[in-house]
């Protein structure tokens, strides 16, 4: 009997008594949309003059030397005594304060001199000539590593095993389980120059060792070499 919609709604309107006025149905109000936010400004680059402040700032304080003695054109370890490890601890210190890293085309031999350094920032970060308005940030301040062993005590082998291979972990994001401390570093772990200078600056804070001037980064091929000097220079069981 119900052939049409029409049959249908006289159906209804026959027993519910409805109108048959056409229903007014509110149109839904437009939905409000909130207008972007402007993105806030980027922090300014760091200036030519404060990138170079704290280059020189960090001669200064590896070596003694007085500032005016520190020449941007010098020879960094030849004339100023920054050798392999300590320039990579200035690439660590740049990374965490300027949050820059060389790619993997540079290793710290394309940096023979504090202006190559400056350079290589002012092309990566953008810094102007304009004179520096921000004041060289501190010396970061590192908390002591937590262990159980007392603070008099030299580090376990265990200890500084696992050091190492956390600093790799970290750098890397391998699994722990595939860091073999006879691996090369740099070919099998990825731990360029950079990184590896890094590490001794790490080893340096936590622990207050330090190559000497008769070794280099590349006397360091394995985890297992640096190991072998943590353990002869600080007596770890």
């Amino acid at each position: 009997d119900f052939q049409t919609l029409r049959s249908v709604l006289d159906f209804l309107l026959d027993n519910l008594g409805g109108s048959s006025a056409p229903a007014q149905v509110a149109t839904p109000a437009p939905t409000q949309v909130a207008s972007p936010q402007p993105t806030a400004p980027a922090a300014n680059a760091p200036s030519r003059d404060e990138l170079e402040n704290f280059l020189i700032n960090f001669v200064v304080e590896q070596t003694g030397y007085p500032r005016e003695v520190v020449d941007l054109d010098a020879n960094l370890e030849a004339d100023l005594g920054i050798d392999s490890i300590k320039k990579g601890q200035l690439f660590g210190e740049l990374g965490e304060y300027f949050d820059v890293q060389p790619d993997g085309t540079k290793t710290l031999d394309d940096f023979q001199t504090l202006r190559s350094v400056l350079d290589f920032l002012l092309d990566n970060l953008g810094g102007s000539s304009a004179p520096a308005q921000v004041a060289t940030p501190a010396p970061k301040q590192v908390a002591a590593p937590q262990t159980t062993a007392p603070a008099a005590s030299a580090p376990s082998r265990g200890e500084l095993e696992n050091f190492l291979i956390n600093f790799v972990v970290e750098q890397t994001g391998y699994p722990r389980e595939i860091v073999d401390l006879d691996a090369n570093l740099e070919a099998d772990l990825g731990i360029d120059s950079i990184k590896k200078g890094q590490l001794f600056g790490e080893l340096g804070e936590y622990f207050d060792v330090q190559p000497d001037g008769t070794k280099t980064l590349d006397d360091f091929q394995t985890l297992r070499s640096v190991l072998d000097f943590l353990l002869d220079n600080l007596g770890g069981r």
